[in-house]
């Protein structure tokens, strides 16, 4: 009762500070004065009054939060016990969250970072001093784009909890104890918005000092390059370096041969200890990054000898220089892929759960997390490493621009530029756009699965273009290696897309799974593509047409039917040339599903019919001999063989003429070419039949008249008729 008693009593001078002017609220003459700020009343929270609480004022925000939670108490101790306890977690809450906006309101925007150098010139230490601070720069902008991140979302999931809170309020009644608790969550929220706003204020702000920072440490670095010296080091020095990382590699690797004899016991045993095996192969990974950071510093020696030896003037050849590109870059490579799977097994390690007794495997759990952070800070060093590295040989290439001269010095900058020009190619090509089961897909494996695609193509193009060369120069018949060059293009792209496809990360054991996804697109929307494919495969093997042979299509109307010579069999269509040099697409379904004329399948030579007509009362042999003898002059025409002779019928007698029809043979050519064929016979009988006097008949009517009747003669005159 006295506590509360002193809580009234706290909260009742604190009321009256602004009305009294008492020194909290006051503020000396010329200074700002904040406004004065209301407690509002849970009951009644007007839908503004959040604004106005906050204050860049660090000592009255604090006076305000105390006026706050000092209401909130009130308001407390009024309920019953079925609210006391959701009321006291609101309120704890509200505390939390008051004192967060206290930390972020007092906290410095502004960022510690580390003062530049200001020399007038740089030795190779304290440039890669330089480059550090960079990559430290660089490591803090990461995280500070990783909170934003984090706190975009949470800001985003708090305004969507916005307006069903303020519903929640508005709809309970003003007088029971769930608008008191409705409004101190109303309250929460709100300080959790402002609280999220703030910081992401202060991350933006820190993130753009943090830019300008690295923005002059790279003009720092810039400057730092051109204005080198050489320090006074000796060859001596620096071999002996060299020679200590060398032993120091040596060492890691005979521990390495150690441990991994330790960890196959260890899995072998009748009962094998999980957390004994959990600290071998964590100690296994922290002696081969041990052993990779001893070779990539040797290396960072190496390339640090090399540009002393350069910039001093000491290597008078590139001979003397140390060359062992390709080694660097297998260990450059190596050490890019290990440290990504160290990683990842050092945090397995810190992530594993403490055992729960035992003396004995609480001491090797300890051991195994000692290791794993031990190894995390091996691979930072080991990245830095690769960094410096880099700038070293960097500027070793620049050191050999500037002093080779004449042609050679013209090759080693094509070199060097080649060189670089492939490493940032082999960066962007390395980066993963997305994940094949484990294995990322990169543009690099994109790029390698198009560039096998391409090579099978390319293999296919190849073999069917000598089989075309070989049908010719040996004078096949047209199209006799076309079926087995087609089947043998499909063969291999089947095994190109396989092999690409597989280069890229894709399992095709599981064959019942693509399959099953085939079997989906075929049912959906692919059912004329395979028909059209299946049915240019059975085109193919059955041997119903060939390349190079004259076919007719039905089309329902005899004088509209497609004429043409086929000229390619796709997986889809086939290619078919007319006598107009037009190409027709028809699809292969087609072909197979309905009726086709092919003239040129087994016989060279094939019989054309000729209709034509005479006049009533024409000699019928002297008919047959013009016929003939036109049918010898036709273009194409076979004359001297006995069993295929020109033969004239004589078809029926019609209204105004005797029909007949003329029968000539033709030859390969001539079948390509019927309407050619028919033009010139033709033209030929009309010739004959001019000079043998025989009349081409004309349709005519005879009238004739059932009163005897007859027709006017001209000039006759009319007779009018009879009145009877």
């Amino acid at each position: 009762m006295k506590i509360k008693l002193l809580k009234s009593i706290l909260l009742g001078i604190l009321l009256l500070q602004p009305l009294c002017g008492w020194s909290q609220d006051s503020e000396p003459a010329g200074k700002t004065t904040e406004p004065a700020w209301v407690v509002p009343d849970l009951s009644t929270l007007p839908v503004d009054w959040w604004p106005g609480f906050f204050t860049e004022d660090t000592e009255a925000l604090r006076g305000r939060a105390e006026l706050l939670t000092a209401r909130v108490d009130e308001y407390i101790s009024s309920l019953d016990a079925d609210n006391l306890v959701s009321a006291q977690t609101g309120a704890n809450t509200l505390r939390a969250s008051l004192d967060a906006v206290l930390t972020v309101q007092s906290m410095p925007v502004k960022l510690q970072t580390g003062a530049l150098p200001t020399y007038d010139s740089f030795s190779m230490q304290q440039f890669l001093d330089l480059r550090k601070l960079g990559r430290d720069g660089r490591v803090q902008l990461k995280a500070l784009q990783l909170e934003q991140q984090q706190f975009s979302g949470q800001l985003e999931l708090l305004e969507q909890r916005r307006d069903p809170t303020l519903a929640q309020y508005t709809n309970t009644n003003p007088n029971s104890p769930a608008r008191l608790l409705a409004g101190l969550q109303r309250i929460n929220l709100y300080l959790e918005l402002y609280l999220r706003t703030k910081q992401l204020d202060i991350n933006a702000t820190q993130q753009g000092q943090l830019n300008s920072y690295l923005d002059s440490i790279a003009e720092k670095s810039k400057y730092a390059a051109d204005h080198l010296f050489v320090e006074e080091l000796s060859l001596g020095h620096l071999d002996s370096t060299i020679q200590g990382l060398k032993d120091e590699a040596t060492r890691a690797a005979g521990e390495l041969a150690i441990v991994q004899v330790n960890l196959l016991d260890a899995v072998n045993a009748n009962k094998p200890d999980t957390l004994k095996i959990l600290l071998l192969k964590q100690q296994l990974t922290r002696v081969s990054s041990e052993q990779l950071l001893a070779q990539l510093k040797q290396e960072l020696q190496y390339a640090k000898r090399d540009w002393f030896l350069l910039r001093s003037g000491t290597a008078v050849r590139t001979h003397e220089l140390h060359k062992d590109d390709p080694v660097l870059k297998a260990l450059v490579q190596e050490a890019n892929q290990q440290t990504a799977l160290w990683t990842h097994a050092s945090q397995n390690t810190l992530i594993t759960p403490a055992p729960a007794e035992g003396r004995k495997a609480k001491k090797t759990y300890a051991e195994a997390q000692s290791s794993a952070h031990t190894t995390l800070s091996l691979i930072a060093d080991v990245t830095a490493t690769i960094d410096d590295l880099a700038l070293v040989r960097e500027q070793v290439s620049s050191e050999l621009f500037s002093r080779t001269k004449g042609i050679s010095g013209s090759l080693l900058r094509i070199k060097i530029l080649g060189q670089r020009l492939w490493a940032q190619s082999r960066a962007l090509l390395d980066i993963s756009l997305f994940h094949i089961g484990e294995r990322p897909v990169t543009p690099g494996g994109i790029t390698k699965a198009l560039l096998i695609f391409l090579i099978f193509y390319a293999l296919s193009w190849l073999i069917r273009h000598f089989l075309n060369r070989l049908e010719r120069r040996q004078h096949f018949q047209q199209g006799s290696f076309y079926a087995g060059g087609r089947v043998l293009h499909y063969i291999i792209l089947t095994i190109a897309v396989i092999a690409a496809l597989g280069s890229i990360g894709l399992d095709f054991s599981n064959f019942a799974l693509i399959a099953g996804a085939l079997s989906v697109g075929i049912g959906f929307g692919l059912q004329s593509v395979v028909l059209n494919f299946v049915s240019g495969l059975i085109l193919l093997f059955e041997g119903s047409i060939r390349v190079g042979d004259y076919v007719e299509l039905d089309s329902g109307d005899s004088d509209s039917n497609l004429m043409g010579t086929v000229k390619e069999i796709r997986s889809r269509a086939t290619l078919i040339n007319t006598n107009d040099n037009v190409d027709v697409i028809v699809p292969n379904s087609e072909l197979v599903g309905n009726r086709m004329v092919n003239w040129t399948l087994r016989e060279s030579t094939a019989r054309m019919r000729i209709p034509f007509s005479v006049a009533y009362g024409s000699d019928k042999e002297l008919v047959r001999k013009a016929a003939l003898e036109a049918a010898a002059e036709g273009e194409f025409c076979i004359h001297h063989n006995p069993g295929l002779k020109a033969a004239i019928r004589m078809i029926s007698f019609g209204d105004n003429a005797l029909n007949f029809e003329l029968r000539v043979w033709v030859n390969r050519q001539g079948v390509r070419r019927p309407i050619f064929v028919r033009s010139s016979i033709l033209w030929e009988m009309d010739t004959r039949f001019r000079e043998y006097g025989i009349k081409v008949p004309f349709p005519q009517r005879e009238l004739h008249f059932s009163d005897g009747s007859t027709l006017l003669q001209p000039g006759e005159p009319v007779q009018e008729p009879s009145d009877h």
